[in-house]
């Protein structure tokens, strides 16, 4: 089928409401065309009309290639009133073209998903958001996630490039989404974007920037190419950016894969800024599990490039850096020996701040994986 072109006329339009479905689980609203989409991107962002949306089911029935100079995320902001609170079916549907983000701190196809749900969607896109204001949150799918949210059965691909403010702020991207917060969770799904990421502090990974949830990313792979590039602390994982539970151990990243490249530098001067890379995550930081994970990239390097100075890289197979409070890996392995670049082969876990050294001492590898 060929898809409905989403351009320029249709983006500065308020949209047609849909024709079919009562927005119950059993009866969505079809997303039927161009039109209809933007219809939800309108009611989504508006806050007299937001309420339409929140609890409702929605399922996309036609692929649909973008070509309009500037793309408004579905929920573009975090307060309420702005963000999706809906359910979202892409019905196997993909989005392809180009999508460039109206600078905005939330960016994807959505912006802020809230107790929302998104499934069986496949964005093939070059994505893009330049936004020099401040801390930036983006991922093909959605921004940020939180209030319980729920992304799974979705697949990424082409080319996805983030831009930040430097100095003290945050770049969150990931190939599925920038953050997620609270019980959120990530499942069954996978990336082949090429991923850059440019800013401040940076979290990077080619599933989500940081998962900072007391939820789950299972069964997640990815293929991209990674790479985050800041003047502050820089986090890059072949999954994950940086894996944080901060208030219960009940955070789990479990059951993914990572094959592709994944590289990180950072342009301080301070030797209060470090670069951290790792097959699965860049850093590990307070409690959540990390079990039955899998890296086969050879390819995972750091560099300071003020100084070159390697007391601040710290790169591992499995994970770049764990501190001192933060629950070890477990049952996880990389296939594959990873040239640290100085003749030698890097540790699972590249440093560990309890004992100041990197560790091979991880539980044995499950032969499922």
């Amino acid at each position: 089928n060929t898809a409905a072109v989403f351009d320029d006329t249709v983006a500065a339009g308020d949209g047609t409401a849909w024709a079919a479905g009562t927005g119950a689980e059993n009866d969505p609203y079809l997303i039927e065309s161009v039109e209809h989409l933007q219809y939800l991107v309108k009611q989504t962002n508006d806050p007299a009309t937001n309420a339409n949306i929140t609890g409702k089911y929605f399922k996309l029935t036609t692929d649909i290639h973008v070509t309009a100079a500037a793309w408004t995320p579905i929920g573009s902001a975090k307060e309420e009133g702005k963000r999706f609170e809906g359910n979202f079916d892409g019905g196997g549907h993909t989005i392809s073209g180009t999508i460039t983000c109206t600078p905005a701190a939330y960016g994807g196809f959505f912006g802020m998903l809230y107790g929302a749900s998104v499934g069986n969607l496949h964005i093939a896109a070059n994505m893009s958001n330049n936004y020099p204001t401040g801390g930036a949150y983006f991922g093909a799918i959605a921004g940020c996630i939180t209030g319980s949210a729920k992304i799974s059965f979705c697949t990424v691909s082409g080319k996805i490039e983030v831009t930040g403010k430097t100095g003290n702020n945050w770049t969150f991207i990931g190939g599925i989404a920038g953050s997620t917060t609270t019980t959120d969770s990530i499942n069954d799904c996978c990336s082949d974007a090429e991923i850059t990421a440019n800013g401040g502090q940076i979290y990077a990974g080619g599933i989500v920037g940081s998962h900072d949830a007391d939820g789950s990313l299972t069964k997640c792979t990815s293929n991209s190419t990674v790479t985050g590039s800041g003047t502050n602390n820089v986090y890059v994982g072949g999954i994950c950016g940086r894996h944080a539970s901060f208030s219960s151990s009940t955070g789990v990243l479990s059951f993914c894969r990572n094959n592709g490249a994944v590289k990180g530098s950072s342009s301080a001067t301070s030797t209060s800024y470090s670069v951290q890379v790792g097959g699965i995550t860049g850093r590990k930081q307070s409690k959540g599990v990390i079990h039955v994970c899998h890296n086969t990239s050879t390819a995972i390097s750091g560099e300071r490039t003020s100084d070159g100075n390697t007391d601040y890289v710290h790169l591992g197979g499995i994970c770049g850096y764990r501190s001192g409070s933060a629950t070890a890996p477990s049952a996880c392995c990389s296939s594959v020996e990873v040239p640290d670049g100085l003749g030698g082969y890097l540790f699972l876990i590249g440093y560990e701040y309890d004992t100041n050294a990197g560790s091979n001492e991880l539980t044995a590898c499950s032969a499922n994986h």
